[in-house]
């Protein structure tokens, strides 16, 4: 091999590995978000076909799909209605969807597409709130970006998070949920110059993003995990200003689908049909 090119070389790899070990969390973050963009991406606007047999199922014109899925607040008690709100997220897609130069047929693909997107940086940045937790951060190595690297993968390649595709990945909870247990992981057992930021940024992100059952159930779990460790390690006072916080900034920035969802009155939208439930039955039987 030639001397320069030699050298070259390893000057590159060395380069490269430095970054890598400098920054592992936004070096994992931008192979993940390449690797979907490049593989999913292109093998969905280059597919065919719709979801089908989900809350959001959606026929086979797709010519208007983006205005019927965002509006406001639907006559419909059979899909819940804060889970067809004009939420923010989902107001940022259409307005991003609208921007870029995609047909009415890639409105769906790029909806999945961003799911991953959001999914991908929620986890990402939780692992490094949490990392940034600790008191020893001298071990930023190649092993750490390869920890992130495969528990990145697994979070986003597994079979639950394909299921949950159609449904906005639980309409961004799993977006929602590791940001809020990292903030609230930081707060708890970080040494945070300035805690409070901590707490306003997971009250506005859970105000936000937590306007589904699926939603709250998860966080609640997530949290409830935190608060009983704070609890054990005898952190009182900070578990009572999360409380007094988070909660209440949360419910005061989530009004505008709060409000709507306590006092809209929905009429049901669907009828039991025995008929139905006779040839499921007799369907199971067989």
């Amino acid at each position: 091999m030639n001397p320069s090119l030699s050298s070259y070389f390893h000057r590159t790899l060395n380069n490269v590995s430095a970054f890598v070990k400098k920054n592992p969390f936004y070096t994992a973050l931008l192979i993940h978000l390449t690797i979907i963009t490049i593989y999913v991406g292109s093998t969905l606007l280059n597919g065919s076909g719709h979801p089908v047999f989900v809350d959001l199922t959606e026929g086979v014109n797709l010519s208007d799909a983006s205005n019927r899925i965002y509006y406001t607040y639907a006559d419909n008690w059979g899909e819940a209605v804060a889970e067809k709100q004009r939420i923010v997220p989902f107001t940022i897609l259409w307005a991003l969807y609208k921007v870029l130069p995609l047909g009415d047929d890639d409105f769906i693909p790029f909806r999945i597409l961003a799911g991953y997107w959001f999914s991908i940086i929620g986890f990402i940045l939780g692992l490094k709130l949490m990392y940034e937790s600790e008191k020893d951060k001298s071990h930023k190595s190649l092993k750490l970006f390869l920890a992130v690297l495969l528990a990145t993968a697994v979070y986003i390649y597994n079979p639950w998070m394909t299921n949950r595709i159609i449904h906005n990945f639980l309409y961004f909870s799993t977006f929602t949920v590791p940001l809020s247990f990292g903030l609230a992981y930081k707060y708890f057992f970080g040494d945070s110059k300035k805690p409070w930021i901590l707490l306003v940024l997971n009250g506005l992100l859970l105000g936000t993003f937590m306007t589904t059952p699926h939603t709250i159930l998860l966080v609640g779990i997530a949290l409830l995990g935190v608060l009983i460790i704070a609890l054990i390690r005898r952190k009182f006072s900070k578990i009572l200003l999360f409380i007094f916080t988070v909660i209440p900034i949360a419910i005061i920035s989530g009004l505008y689908w709060i409000l709507p969802f306590l006092l809209y009155r929905p009429s049901p939208d669907r009828v039991e049909s025995l008929t139905i439930f006779q040839l499921l039955a007799r369907n199971t039987s067989l």
